[in-house]
């Protein structure tokens, strides 16, 4: 999966997906200081999931209305908590679902909201227990 890392994600979690098979792109390392407009229309356009600690990116497009890429990955767990998620995220990414969803990743719990407009938005968030 093509995937665009937020400048917050780390390390070990970017070598985790890369030994995954996937393709990931790390904005603060190939982007500098973008903006999260610039970031997620960027991964728009690359058609690359995004990851990310920021919630203002679901605010841009459930809020502001901008372009959704594929798929956001929200981690909410705080950087400490990221090597506990590395197999909870590579699991995710290996799931169709997650297509035109945020998915929100926290320490207990997986959920996944679709997009405005989506042909999924009348069914119920829904969330699994970890």
């Amino acid at each position: 999966m093509r995937l665009l890392l937020d400048v917050h994600i780390g390390l070990s979690m970017t070598h985790a997906l890369q030994a995954a098979g996937h393709d990931v792109v790390r904005a603060g390392s190939d982007f500098g200081l973008w903006s999260d407009v610039r970031l997620l229309a960027w991964a728009c356009d690359q058609k690359r999931v995004l990851i990310t600690e920021d919630s203002d990116f679901s605010d841009l497009v459930f809020v502001d209305g901008h372009p959704a890429p594929p798929a956001i990955v929200y981690l909410r767990s705080g950087a400490r908590a990221l090597p506990d998620l590395r197999g909870t995220v590579c699991e995710v990414l290996a799931l169709d679902r997650l297509l035109a969803h945020i998915v929100v990743i926290g320490p207990t719990s997986v959920r996944y909201r679709p997009f405005p407009g989506t042909s999924e938005n009348h069914v119920r968030r829904t969330a699994v227990r970890l």
